[in-house]
């Protein structure tokens, strides 16, 4: 697709090409693959597609430390918040845009602060120490918790030879041509 068109200075004909460009090279007919999952609202059968590699899906819910706002960091420079999220916590507490943080609990706030806020957990106690137009403000309040699903590609609790097989041919494209489709 890139030789074809980019290299060229020409546009690609969105879905269709898309669906026509995988077509040539899996030498298979997409169009109800692409009118279900692609252009429709049908969730692929992950496990069903992956079965026959011998791989499956498992999603696990994570929880995680959200602070109520996001902060941009510049090289060296202290962190800036960039934007504080209506009605959280830190806008409680009076967080502002363009406030920079000096100190998250008693520590300078270095190139990790996004990770050491992480760190705390949800419902930890966070401290900042910011400067807003010259003056020093200390704000504190209780990290949120948001939630987020993980998904992961784990093998099958007994995978076959033939699984393994098709395995290495799908991602390595080792093996017989027929065998390195999911379909």
């Amino acid at each position: 697709m890139n030789d074809h068109f980019a290299k060229q200075g020409k546009f690609f004909p969105d879905s269709d090409g898309v669906r026509q460009a995988a077509e040539t090279l899996s030498h298979t007919d997409l169009r109800d693959f692409f009118q279900k999952y692609v252009s429709g609202v049908d969730e692929l059968p992950w496990d069903s597609l992956l079965s026959r590699v011998g791989l499956r899906v498992t999603a696990t819910e994570v929880t995680y430390a959200d602070p109520g706002f996001e902060a941009a960091q510049a090289f060296d420079q202290s962190p800036t918040v960039v934007q504080v999220d209506p009605q959280s916590e830190a806008d409680r507490a009076g967080l502002k845009p363009g406030d920079i943080v000096l100190q998250m609990n008693g520590r300078h706030a270095g190139r990790d602060f996004e990770k050491n806020i992480a760190n705390l957990g949800a419902r930890a106690r966070l401290q900042l120490s910011v400067s807003r137009a010259g003056i020093q403000y200390e704000l504190q309040w209780t990290l949120g918790a948001s939630k987020q699903k993980v998904f992961r590609v784990e093998d099958l609790a007994h995978v076959t030879a033939e699984q393994k097989s098709r395995r290495a041919a799908w991602l390595f494209g080792k093996g017989d041509e027929k065998q390195t489709s999911l379909q």
